[in-house]
C-alpha cells in the first residue's frame, strides 16, 4: 500500500499529492463523492468512518524509503474523507499521521468539516506551519443541516478559522461544490478577514440542480468579490470553462 500518493483529474488541481487516512466519513453530505469512486453504497460509506488498516504503518516505510517523496511535498488530509472523524477522538489516527509528516519536513495541508477537533493538533501544526482549510459553502444552519447533516455547525467552523488565523496558520477555505452561489459569495465576504485563500469549484455530477445556476454569471461575480477583496484565490477548471475567453 502506497500511503501518499499523486491525484489525479480535478483532485489534482487542490493538491500534487494527497493521503487518505480513513475509510468511510460520518458527515453524510449528500453531494460527497467518493461513495461512487471507492465503489461502495453510500449508506455504507457514511454509516461510519475508520482508520484505514495498516494506514500507519505504510506511511512510516514510505517515508523511511528514499526518494519515495520528495522533500518538502506539499500533501493534503484528506480526499475521500475528512481526516477529524469522531473516532479521532480516542484513536489519534491524523494526529499521528500528521506528526509524522512534520517530522519528515513536508509541507501538510488540513481540509475538514470538524476543525474544533482538528485544533487539538495545534501544536503540531504550528511546528509544521500546516495550511489549515475548511469546507464552507453556508452561512445559514438550515442549508447545512440540509446538505452536510452530520458535520459540526456553521459556528463552529467559522470559530475555529478564526483561531487558527490567528494563531499564525496560514488558512484557506474551499468553496466547493457551490449549491447556493449567493451564499457561497457571503461566505467569501465573511471569512475575508481569517482567510489566506480561497478556491471554488462548481457543483458537479447533480445535473438537475446544476442547470439550474447561471455559471458564467457566478464566475463573473466571484472573481470579482475576490479581486475586490485583494484574496489570494483558485478557480477551479470546471468552472473557469464558463468565462467568456475560455
Amino acid at each position: 500500500m502506497q500511503a501518499i500518493y499523486k491525484p489525479k483529474g480535478k483532485a489534482l488541481e487542490y493538491s500534487p499529492w494527497a493521503l487518505n487516512l480513513w475509510l468511510g466519513c460520518m458527515h453524510a453530505c449528500k453531494y460527497c463523492y467518493a461513495p461512487k469512486v471507492l465503489r461502495m453504497k453510500r449508506r455504507e460509506f457514511h454509516a461510519r468512518g475508520v482508520p484505514r488498516k495498516g494506514i500507519l504503518e505504510a506511511l512510516d516505510k514510505q517515508l523511511r524509503t528514499p526518494g519515495a517523496v520528495p522533500p518538502g511535498s506539499e500533501i493534503l488530509l484528506c480526499f475521500t474523507s475528512d481526516p477529524y472523524q469522531p473516532a479521532e477522538v480516542d484513536c489519534e489516527t491524523t494526529r499521528r499521521a500528521l506528526e509524522m509528516l512534520v517530522d519528515a519536513g513536508h509541507q501538510t495541508v488540513i481540509l475538514t468539516k470538524n476543525p474544533k477537533l482538528a485544533l487539538r493538533d495545534l501544536d503540531i501544526m504550528k511546528r509544521g506551519k500546516t495550511k489549515f482549510g475548511i469546507t464552507a459553502l453556508f452561512v445559514d444552519e438550515p442549508s447545512r443541516q440540509e446538505w452536510e447533516p452530520g458535520a459540526s455547525p456553521l459556528v463552529e467552523r467559522f470559530c475555529a478559522l478564526k483561531e487558527a488565523h490567528n494563531s499564525g496558520l496560514r488558512t484557506w477555505i474551499s468553496v466547493e461544490p457551490v449549491i447556493y452561489p449567493e451564499q457561497a459569495l457571503l461566505v467569501i465576504q465573511y471569512l475575508a478577514q481569517w482567510t489566506d485563500k480561497f478556491k471554488v469549484g462548481k457543483l458537479n455530477h447533480m445535473p438537475e440542480l446544476e442547470c439550474k445556476i447561471d455559471w458564467a454569471k457566478f464566475l463573473r461575480d466571484v472573481v470579482s468579490l475576490l479581486q475586490g477583496l485583494k484574496k489570494d484565490y483558485y478557480i477551479k477548471r470546471d468552472l473557469h470553462a464558463f468565462g467568456e475567453h475560455s
